[in-house]
């Protein structure tokens, strides 16, 4: 009898005296009000550019386009990949997806990066960046 008790009392033990909660695990909201327009992979990579504000606007046919100024501010070359990810009016990504571009920035001089959307549903956008993949 007393082996049973030590038993029920571990397998209590073990599940947090829960019992068999089929409750289910709610996720955490995100706090971000507003997604950044360009959004870095590593801290690394923000660091290494500067960034003046994107020129925004339309194309004769109506389409979103954008140009991103950019600098590399260190004295090395950078190899980097960047992508437009086009959004709607509710935030929700409009396709199709952009591939990967590969840039080579050379060390203190500026660059731009740019691109037009391809749909008329098209409101905002974000660039994603990261290293190149080499």
């Amino acid at each position: 009898m007393k082996q049973i008790m030590v038993a029920i009392v571990m397998v209590l033990g073990l599940t947090g005296l829960r019992g068999c909660s089929t409750a289910p695990i709610g996720a955490k909201p995100d706090v971000v009000n507003e997604y950044p327009k360009i959004a870095f992979n590593t801290e690394s990579l923000a660091k290494a550019v500067k960034m003046n504000p994107a020129v925004v606007g339309k194309s004769d046919t109506g389409m979103l386009m954008v140009t991103q100024p950019i600098r590399n501010a260190s004295d090395e070359v950078l190899y980097i990949e960047y992508r437009f990810i086009w959004k709607d009016v509710t935030g929700r990504p409009v396709g199709p997806d952009m591939s990967w571009r590969y840039v080579r920035l050379e060390p203190r001089l500026n660059d731009v990066f740019s691109a037009n959307a391809s749909s008329d549903a098209v409101t905002d956008y974000q660039i994603q960046m990261r290293w190149a993949r080499r």
